[in-house]
C-alpha cells in the first residue's frame, strides 16, 4: 500500500494547525485556467482554517506545493 504524499501533507498542517489553536485546517487543490496575460493559471494547493469552533473559513493562502502551505501557519 502506498501513501499520497499530499495526504501526508495535509495531516502534517492539519497537526500543526491545531497546535498552533486554530479549530480546524483544510487543504483544497486548486486548477486556474490559463487565459491571456495570466501569471497565475496552474496547479495551487489553497489553506484555509478556521479560527474556532463556529467561525467561517479563512483562506490564509495558497501555494504551488502542499509543503509549502507549511510555512504559512
Amino acid at each position: 500500500m502506498t501513501t499520497d504524499p499530499n495526504t501526508v501533507i495535509d495531516n502534517a498542517i492539519r497537526t500543526a494547525a491545531l497546535a498552533k489553536g486554530y479549530a480546524a485546517a483544510v487543504v483544497v487543490p486548486q486548477y486556474i485556467r490559463e487565459r491571456k496575460d495570466s501569471l497565475d493559471s496552474g496547479n495551487w494547493f489553497v489553506l484555509s482554517i478556521k479560527r474556532q469552533t463556529g467561525d467561517d473559513w479563512e483562506v490564509r493562502g495558497r501555494r504551488r506545493t502542499a509543503a509549502e502551505l507549511e510555512q504559512l501557519l
